[in-house]
């Protein structure tokens, strides 16, 4: 992920668990959970036009969510695959 795009009004989800999210998260990024029961109906909400940048702890759940993602019809999904780990080492 490009540390620029944050603050530039970019979609940023972190598909962690809420427990996750609360113990910190990048920038602006909002939480939907990917195993929550109405994930699917709050990705809906997002803008399928904008680019989309996804992030998990270390990847994995960033890169299912994504693949979901461009089956719902997003356009362009960006998948941070080095997670939230790699983002708070790089820091």
């Amino acid at each position: 992920m490009q540390a620029e795009a944050l603050g530039q009004g970019v979609q940023l989800v972190d598909v962690r668990t809420p427990e996750e999210y609360a113990g910190g998260h990048i920038g602006d990024a909002i939480n939907i959970h990917i195993k929550a029961s109405d994930f699917e109906e709050r990705m809906s909400q997002m803008d399928k036009e904008a680019p989309i940048y996804l992030y998990c702890k270390k990847g994995g759940r960033s890169n299912q969510a994504a693949k979901r993602l461009v089956g719902m019809g997003f356009q362009t999904v960006y998948d941070y695959s080095g997670g939230y780990d790699d983002w708070t080492t790089s820091e």
